[in-house]
């Protein structure tokens, strides 16, 4: 097996691009404020926010517009259905 091949692709995966430390950047800004919210309400499931996060972040505005619209449609209807789920289980059954 030759592993230049291998090599390049990395090494072309890796180069330095136009806009790539801005990003970095952007990401991590925003990953640190999520943190700090998360830690602030104690938010249990942080990483699954941070994943959401890196999800909806996306190079074409318009992409991430879409996801980002389309993830708060999902919060927003799985937010109230786990509320109601944890609700109903602590109901005492009769």
């Amino acid at each position: 097996m030759n592993p230049a091949p291998v090599l390049r692709h990395i090494r072309e995966d890796f180069a330095v691009t136009p806009g790539r430390l801005h990003g970095s950047i952007e990401i991590t800004l925003q990953v640190m404020l999520l943190a700090a919210i998360a830690m602030t309400i104690q938010l249990p499931e942080a990483a699954l926010a941070a994943y959401l996060l890196f999800f909806a972040h996306k190079d074409n505005a318009g992409e991430s517009m879409t996801t980002a619209l389309m993830l708060l449609v999902a919060v927003t209807a799985a937010v109230p259905l786990a509320l109601l789920a944890r609700l109903a289980l602590s109901l005492p059954s009769r």
